[in-house]
């Protein structure tokens, strides 16, 4: 029956299909060539089964505030040998990247080299007078365009940087998207073959829905996009399309999919978590009971399996 709802809404989801020269051009704006640069790592915390370390490196794409140009992440490292690498795309508007610690040490304990890689003005690459991740997502629909378009190209600079110097092997390398990360995850699963398979967590498509929001950690987002910009849902869905997932998912990489939704969502609804799953042609999904953040709150207890399960399969 949930499948079946999700079909019901995928059709008034979808905006007017982009031309191959729209298509080309946003393309053109996701795509990372690999260039020479020095990255750095500090060492933070280790024992005896997880190496955790600070990684920065310049991105590939500035914008241009300056401090939005170096790259964060930090790297969980097993102690045992692997080849097997991930990069972990963060939730929206954390102060420090709590939840992806705690996802990112339980992966690597598995036996997989993890990297979470902060989006463009999250954490330190944001303004020191806006809550980190503010403008990552925000109505100013120029700025979250640019966005996108950097933070994709970061993230394949990051899984470069694992392949070429931390000993991930090229057919071993996934990525991992929580709630809003697992929009950029998704993008760059479908635009950068150097992934082999997807993790979306709390992740649909269909951005317009997300943003016109009544939620209460989105709708000042709505109310400015209506009453300042002018924007209603037709318009709003016509210029988040480079950067909805929806534009770039396709059945082709669906087989490299695993998606875990939440029964009750009041952000990623099931029109838009539905949609997305049905672009990439149906593959495995699993979907929790409870809302947004109960299930995010237990990603760790209850659906780690899932998820390890899913990445051993497609990362041998």
């Amino acid at each position: 029956m949930r499948a079946s709802l999700a079909f019901l809404f995928v059709l008034p989801l979808l905006a007017e299909t982009p031309t191959p020269d729209e298509l080309a051009k946003w393309r053109e704006s996701y795509t990372y060539a690999p260039a020479p640069f020095e990255a750095t790592e500090e060492p933070v915390s280790a024992d005896e089964k997880v190496i955790q370390t600070r990684v920065t490196f310049p991105s590939p794409r500035p914008g241009p505030e300056e401090y939005n140009n170096t790259v964060v992440g930090w790297l969980f490292t097993p102690t045992r040998e692997t080849d097997r690498g991930v990069i972990l795309c963060p939730i929206w508007k954390e102060k420090k990247p709590s939840a992806e610690t705690t996802v990112a040490r339980l992966i690597a304990k598995k036996g997989f080299k993890v990297l979470v890689v902060a989006m463009a003005y999250q954490y330190e690459r944001g303004p020191t007078d806006e809550h980190p991740g503010q403008w990552t997502m925000s109505s100013d629909m120029d700025r979250t365009e640019r966005v996108f378009y950097q933070s994709i190209q970061d993230v394949s600079r990051a899984g470069e940087w694992l392949r070429t110097k931390k000993g991930v092997a090229a057919e071993k390398l996934g990525i991992v998207g929580l709630s809003l990360g697992g929009a950029f995850a998704s993008i760059a699963y479908c635009l950068d073959p150097q992934f082999k398979s997807a993790v979306l967590l709390l992740a649909g498509g269909d951005v317009a829905t997300m943003l016109w929001s009544d939620n209460e950690d989105l709708e000042y987002v709505k109310r400015e996009l209506r009453d300042y910009q002018h924007y209603d849902m037709e318009k709003l869905r016509e210029r988040v399309r480079p950067f909805d997932p929806l534009t770039w998912a396709t059945t082709e990489r669906g087989g490299g999919v695993f998606m875990l939704n939440a029964s009750n969502d009041d952000i990623v609804t099931e029109a838009a978590s539905g949609a997305l799953w049905k672009a990439y042609g149906e593959p495995k999904r699993n979907v929790a009971t409870g809302n947004h953040k109960t299930v995010g709150a237990t990603l760790g207890m209850l659906y780690l399996d899932d998820v390890v399960r899913h990445l051993d399969t497609h990362l041998k």
